[in-house]
């Protein structure tokens, strides 16, 4: 028997065999369990109080967000980072734990009803600090809870999903009713076509306007659809029997309640939108509105803002 021709066979059996154990799959590989313990410990929680010190709102976060959470799809538009299945951020640090502590008896308090693989953000205190607002994101969306400080339970607000893209989803108006902006679900979303239908194109008055880089900005007529659709919400008035839409199928940046509650101060983002600049200094109309949506004083119509002085200290000339 010859030397060569069986080294030759044994050479292919060998790579052939390692061909086949690169296609085996490979899972995530995990540490010693103390360094895995030391790694994934949880960070020291973080609290509220109530403004006489009487009760303490406990809450408890991962160390790190989990591969199902990193691996969620995301949206890089107008200065924005979205997910576009829950209508929110895409690296939102969610609270997994709630508690309530009595300061003066030093008891905690687990709170019953609370969702089950808790996924919270956006704690906030009703008007008498007796119940505590937050969102859970939910299979289904952004889901408006209420825990309740003296029956320590919890339960969900209505049906409807909360659209926390920009700016803050919710105001408590009393104990009772939210404002808060809404996912408008009756429409579809937007099909971009992968193949352009024309160049992008960009046009310069040939004046020198120095500009800040910015990432994640519109770049193309699709960009901006789905900034459009992922961002536009319907304000409501929301309580634990329903809701009552006050305004709808806008761009909201930002609303307030007036001190009277009779009023808000409503900030909506209006087109055409900027390739040059975030969300945050696109044409913008602020105005006062009455609690069935009435206009009664638009305050400034302002356009957009993508040239200003050098300087980390510059600003907008428009009204603010």
């Amino acid at each position: 028997m010859k030397l060569r021709p069986l080294l030759t066979n044994i050479c292919l059996v060998l790579c052939m065999a390692g061909i086949f154990g690169q296609d085996q799959q490979t899972n995530y590989q995990l540490p010693p369990k103390a360094i895995m313990d030391l790694a994934t410990a949880p960070p020291t929680p973080t609290v509220m109080f109530t403004s006489d010190g009487t009760w303490m709102v406990i809450m408890q976060r991962n160390a790190f967000m989990s591969i199902e959470d990193l691996a969620q799809p995301e949206l890089r538009i107008a200065g924005l980072r979205i997910n576009p299945k829950s209508f929110a951020g895409s690296r939102i640090p969610f609270i997994v734990d709630v508690k309530f502590k009595n300061v003066k008896s030093g008891i905690e308090y687990v709170i019953k009803g609370m969702p089950r693989d808790s996924k919270i953000s956006n704690l906030q205190f009703s008007p008498s600090e007796k119940k505590v607002g937050f969102i859970h994101q939910g299979t289904e969306g952004n889901e408006f809870w209420v825990a309740d400080i003296n029956t320590r339970s919890a339960e969900r607000w209505g049906k409807a999903s909360l659209n926390s893209t920009i700016g803050k989803p919710f105001q408590w108006i009393d104990d009772n009713n939210i404002l808060a902006k809404t996912v408008r679900l009756s429409n579809s979303p937007p099909q971009i076509s992968a193949i352009p239908t024309g160049p992008t194109v960009q046009e310069t008055d040939g004046v020198a306007a120095p500009a800040a880089t910015y990432q994640d900005l519109l770049k193309n007529p699709g960009d901006a659809m789905q900034f459009e659709y992922y961002c536009s919400s319907d304000l409501a008035k929301i309580s634990a029997t329903g809701s009552t839409n006050i305004v709808q199928n806008k761009i909201i940046s930002g609303f307030d309640l007036s001190p009277d509650k009779r009023y808000i101060l409503l900030n909506v983002v209006k087109k055409p939108f900027s390739y040059l600049v975030p969300y945050s200094r696109f044409a913008s109309q602020i105005e006062i509105i009455d609690l069935n949506g009435k206009s009664t004083r638009v305050l400034a119509d302002n356009p957009v803002d993508e040239v200003r002085p050098k300087g980390f200290d510059a600003t907008t000339k428009n009204p603010r």
